[in-house]
């Protein structure tokens, strides 16, 4: 039984901000085989995607779950967006696909290229929240999708981090835009136009800058800003007066059940630990955490979008986002206080 949810644009964008500066380089998408929007949670990659494709008359959406870690379900739901956005024009490879009569995921795409052959519009087919797949026969068949596919096909992927799909050889062949936190994060224009189309009092640009540097931009806690001056009836300029005494709790909760619950407990451990040091490199870090796999560790968190980011000019130095450390350093001190005065103490002498 298919969810048919799973094939549906996301809706209620009523209240989306409209981004001229992201939809501008959208523009050019045509050309290109992939578009990557990759951020870390609560960035509003599924919403621009949406935004931007909602008059698009030739799309295919599959939203992806943690269950589409199996190659037939997955190329299921994917033949289904593929024939939704091109008018049915793979019936036969859907049939194949349905019955199971494909030796390979390979022969199947091949299946799906014949038939699409006279098939010229202009098209989408979005894979959104594809950081939640995980099998390798997936990643290497859409590699292979990616490299065949038509012309006239723009592959849109939303990710948290990096999908194996081969976009260091696209990136460098000119044949992917991506979309990452810094140019989806709010500028101070977006947050003023944010917080006007939210509260009913005008603000400044002073006001929204300084909430914005605060959270560098992240829309999820720009919301919540928001809804924590709807409900003390406060106005902005008051919240931010007060950025001190700001309830955390609903932050914390959502990155508790969106970021940190979906870890392991070595990479939970590893963060908390981490957490102590404003700036870190490999060499603090082993220091800090005794451990000789540091780098990779911290390449790897990168890579899957946990809000650390590569310090601008410096090679293998690295930041926490500036609420993500908050956040942190409130788990460090209720999970493992017991560590709290060794790993300041390691911070401060490293070595």
């Amino acid at each position: 039984m298919w969810i048919p949810s799973k094939l549906t644009r996301p809706g209620r964008l009523h209240n989306a901000i409209v981004r001229p500066r992201v939809l501008d380089l959208l523009a050019q998408a045509p050309f290109y085989k992939l578009v990557l929007f990759r951020s870390p949670a609560g960035y509003g990659k599924t919403t621009m995607a949406a935004q931007w494709l909602s008059d698009k008359p030739h799309v295919g959406w599959y939203s992806i779950d943690e269950s589409d870690n199996d190659p037939f379900r997955f190329v299921n739901y994917l033949l289904q967006a593929i024939n939704k956005a091109t008018s049915n024009s793979c019936p036969n490879a859907q049939k194949l696909a349905e019955r199971r009569q494909f030796s390979s995921l390979h022969s199947l795409f091949s299946e799906v290229f014949a038939e699409l052959t006279s098939y010229h519009h202009e098209c989408y087919i979005v894979l959104d929240d594809y950081h939640l797949i995980s099998d390798e026969d997936i990643h290497e068949a859409m590699r292979f999708f990616l490299k065949h596919m038509p012309d006239n096909i723009t592959l849109v992927v939303t990710s948290r981090g990096n999908p194996p799909l081969g976009t260091a050889n696209l990136r460098v062949r000119d044949l992917m835009i991506e979309i990452g936190n810094e140019l989806l994060a709010f500028d101070t224009e977006e947050t003023t136009r944010f917080f006007s189309q939210r509260l009913a009092s005008e603000i400044d640009n002073e006001t929204a800058n300084t909430l914005r540097t605060y959270v560098e931009g992240w829309p999820s806690a720009l919301q919540l800003f928001a809804l924590q001056a709807q409900h003390q009836k406060r106005t902005l300029a008051q919240s931010v007066e007060t950025i001190s005494q700001f309830n955390h709790a609903h932050l914390w909760d959502y990155l508790v059940e969106e970021v940190f619950d979906l870890l392991d407990k070595e990479t939970r451990h590893f963060l908390m630990q981490c957490s102590v040091l404003d700036h870190f490199n490999d060499n603090l870090v082993t220091a800090l955490t005794k451990r000789d796999d540091a780098l990779s560790m911290i390449e790897s968190l990168n890579r899957f979008g946990l809000f650390i980011y590569p310090l601008e000019g410096e090679n293998n130095w690295f930041r926490f986002h500036n609420l993500f450390a908050e956040f942190l350093s409130h788990e460090r001190k209720a999970r493992i206080p017991q560590q709290e005065h060794d790993l300041h103490l390691a911070a401060l002498t490293p070595g």
